[in-house]
């Protein structure tokens, strides 16, 4: 299992990811993400795709967990950015992905953007929410 915690108050990338998990790729099953977004210019998934596309058809990943913690202000980015998970995902190279989890965290609830982000991140992922082999979990909290 992978377990990796990111603040994204400043401009960061998950580029390299695909190469710095290279030697685990034939046996890591678990990849749990954490991520803290303080900026409403911050992408909350920078670069992430792209590296699970270096990895599809290479890896046996069966659970891949990503928990977003966005401050109010930071929603438009964070609902704008998740739709390519759901394509990246929905391609072939994922034979073993069993669950996909992903969590947004609204730290400041009850403002008019957590349903808003609810709504808008739900009609990005058709691939993942129609998908009879992976279990898939979104919810908005």
């Amino acid at each position: 299992m992978l377990m990796c915690s990111l603040s994204a108050c400043r401009e960061f990338s998950f580029l390299g990811f695909a190469g710095a998990i290279a030697l685990s790729m034939s046996t890591l099953k678990k990849v749990i993400l954490e991520i803290l977004v303080n900026n409403e210019h911050v992408d909350p998934l920078p670069g992430l795709c792209n590296e699970l596309e270096e990895i599809a058809g290479k890896n046996v990943l069966e659970d891949l967990e990503i928990c977003v913690s966005v401050q109010a202000n930071a929603y438009s980015k964070t609902a704008e950015g998740l739709g390519r998970l759901d394509e990246v995902l929905g391609k072939s190279g994922w034979s073993a992905l069993k669950k996909v989890s992903l969590d947004i965290y609204i730290r400041v609830p009850g403002t008019p953007y957590h349903d808003w982000v609810r709504l808008s991140a739900q009609k990005q992922f058709p691939v993942l929410s129609s998908n009879k082999t992976v279990a898939f979990h979104f919810e908005v909290k």
